[in-house]
């Protein structure tokens, strides 16, 4: 099915001779199905304000006028719906009453919804046309909610898989309308209302879309704000914005982009409008290997972690100092990081020629951070000593000198724990992105860095970053993400 419309069956869907049926609705819509039963058995006329077929030239109502001898039994709500909605549809759901408890089955809908049906066969009507029939008091609130959401619990995958639903406001009780409204929130519907006029007039209502809309955008919004970004796709696919292309493609962006897959990321991002481009040229500066901006990138993803996951924090910040020492290296000792086999040739001729490691330390030649380190503190020392030979900007050289600072700093910086003094090289060790068990909570790194924390130490590491990369650090690319997304959730539009 592409297109359904669920029909509350109310006191004024059926009129006879253009008159409203007034008190006992059950028995007269009873009397006037027999009517049709019995013209049809004898083959008699009997009109109605009927919808033909939707020809070339089309919808028509007839007759216009009621024909001499002729009773007509007419369907105006419907009738002026029908001529209004945007695609007919294929299915029709006509909802009735049935009550087991007198006095209120004499308001009852069953006999109307038999009558809609027999309007339908007028039309020609070919598609699937399905009768539930409710046996409750119409106008408990508690009963009709109860009924509605069990309703749609049933009715779930095809109110997901349609194209559009359509729903009407115009008859059935206040408890019956509401409910069903309201429950129908989840699921993609157009919502209308029969203004009682010559001729009727339907409007489209948009309210309930409009509430609908802020309750996700809010929840969305909420989400992103905390870079939730897999949930938040989850949630934006079954919600209003399900076919705001540019939105989910953003969210998909971003999750690539969280984790590292920067081909899917750029691939992702190619398929939104151009403006949205330049927050992932950094992406497309690391495909193109410059590892300075992979440090840009795993800044922005350890700011982002801070707030979210401090384990988390913790096991990139080392990873993000692993990054800057190689890179630092390739840099002050012209050489490149390249693993042949079990080997990395170019740094273990370093180390061999350098003149900055004795006998003992030549020994082991991995690049491992102690080897690392040490070279880069012995590097910095000679280029303040004006001895070292390979020529380095003045930006590289501040970079370097303020690393081995920052480094030596955070081997020393100690927080205690019960009765032990522990490092952050200590915490990353014990947890479970190492070797151990032990988790770490925001509050343990409070006195950490002093006198400014931690905030302090990722400024000093921006800093640091910005000297590598010879330009300024700007604002998180994630925020950038965020604000273009909270574009596509905005509401007042409905």
């Amino acid at each position: 099915m592409a297109y359904t419309l669920f029909y509350i069956l109310g006191n004024s869907d059926v009129q006879y001779n253009h008159q409203k049926l007034n008190d006992n609705y059950r028995a007269h819509t009873l009397e006037l199905l027999k009517k049709v039963q019995e013209a049809k058995k004898n083959h008699t006329q009997l009109e109605t304000f009927a919808i033909k077929l939707k020809t070339s030239t089309g919808d028509e109502i007839l007759p216009k006028n009621k024909p001499s001898g002729h009773d007509i039994i007419s369907f105006p709500i419907l009738s002026a719906l029908w001529q209004q909605l945007p695609n007919k549809p294929d299915r029709i759901v006509l909802l009735a009453t049935d009550q087991a408890e007198e006095p209120f089955r004499k308001s009852d809908t069953i006999h109307a919804a038999e009558l809609i049906e027999w309007f339908l066969s007028q039309l020609k009507f070919k598609s699937q046309i399905t009768k539930e029939v409710m046996t409750f008091n119409p106008s408990d609130y508690d009963a009709a909610t109860h009924y509605f959401d069990q309703f749609f619990q049933r009715y779930q995958k095809q109110l997901q898989n349609n194209l559009d639903n359509y729903f009407s406001l115009s008859a059935g009780t206040p408890a019956l309308v509401h409910s069903f409204a309201l429950l129908s929130l989840p699921y993609p519907f157009t919502y209308f209302y029969v203004k009682e006029a010559t001729p009727p007039e339907v409007k489209q209502v948009k309210l309930y879309k409009i509430i609908n809309r802020r309750k996700y955008a809010e929840q969305l919004k909420d989400l992103i704000r905390h870079f939730q970004y897999a949930t938040a796709l989850t949630l934006a696919k079954n919600s209003p914005f399900r076919a705001n292309s540019q939105l989910i493609n953003l969210l998909q962006a971003a999750i690539a982009r969280m984790a590292f897959d920067w081909g899917n990321a750029l691939d992702l991002i190619r398929l939104t409008d151009k403006k949205y481009h330049p927050v992932f040229k950094i992406i497309s500066y690391i495909q193109d290997d410059k590892k300075e901006y992979y440090l840009v990138e795993m800044l922005a993803h350890l700011e982002i972690a801070y707030k979210i996951d401090i384990q988390l924090w913790l096991a990139w910040l080392f990873n993000l100092l692993e990054n800057m020492r190689i890179l630092m290296i390739e840099k002050a000792a012209n050489i490149k990081m390249i693993k042949e086999g079990p080997k990395f040739p170019e740094w273990e001729r370093f180390m061999q020629t350098c003149g900055l490691f004795n006998e003992e330390e030549l020994k082991r030649t991995a690049p491992d951070r102690t080897n690392l380190q040490k070279a880069l503190t012995r590097i910095n020392k000679q280029i303040k000593e004006n001895k070292w030979q390979v020529p380095l900007s003045a930006n590289m050289k501040t970079a370097l000198d303020r690393f081995v600072d920052f480094y030596n700093r955070l081997e020393k910086e100690k927080i205690t724990i019960g009765d032990k003094e522990k490092s952050l090289q200590d915490l990353r060790n014990e947890g479970p992105f190492a070797h151990g068990t032990s988790g770490i909570n925001e509050k343990l790194l409070q006195n950490f860095w002093p006198p400014y924390g931690i905030e302090g130490l990722m400024q000093e590491l921006k800093t640091i970053i910005n000297h590598l990369t010879d330009e300024p650090y700007g604002e998180n690319p994630f925020k950038k993400i965020n604000q273009f997304i909270e574009e596509h959730l905005q509401t007042s539009n409905g």
